[in-house]
Parts: C-alpha cells; structure tokens; sequence
C-alpha cells in the first residue's frame, strides 16, 4: 500500500495545533511537494497529544533524554 493511499486527501490539508505551544503543527512534505504527514509528533511525556516540530526538538526530546539518563544513574 503507498503512503497517500492511508489518507484521504481533505485530511492532509487540516491543519492540527500542537498541544504544547498552540502553533500549527507544520506538514511533511516529499521532495515534490505532496504532504504525507500532517499530525506532527507525540508529545508525551509532557502532553497526551501531538507537537511541532519546534517543541518535539526543544521540549520533548531533551525531556525524553532527561528521563532516559535520570533512569540510568538510579541503577548505578
């Protein structure tokens, strides 16, 4: 199955906010130009929901990785 035969098209163009700054959640788009993906990324641990690319890159990785090395140095 090819990626835009999972969407119907109307879909791709709505415009979803993220969950963490309220901004748009921008759309991936191919090389040519076609959306392919317009929910952004998952927000958790800090929100259930969807984010921009902008907070999943300062927000939510560098949260992620908090986490993730937190846990390391409690079994040490």
């Amino acid at each position: 199955m090819e990626q835009q035969d999972m969407f119907d098209k109307d879909e791709l163009v709505e415009v979803h906010t993220c969950v963490l700054c309220n901004g748009d959640i921008e759309h991936q788009k191919t090389p040519d130009g076609q959306v392919f993906w317009n929910r952004g990324h998952n927000a958790e641990p800090l929100a259930e929901g969807a984010c921009c690319e902008v907070c999943n890159n300062t927000k939510v990785i560098p949260a992620r990785l908090s986490a993730y090395i937190g846990k390391g140095e409690q079994n040490d």
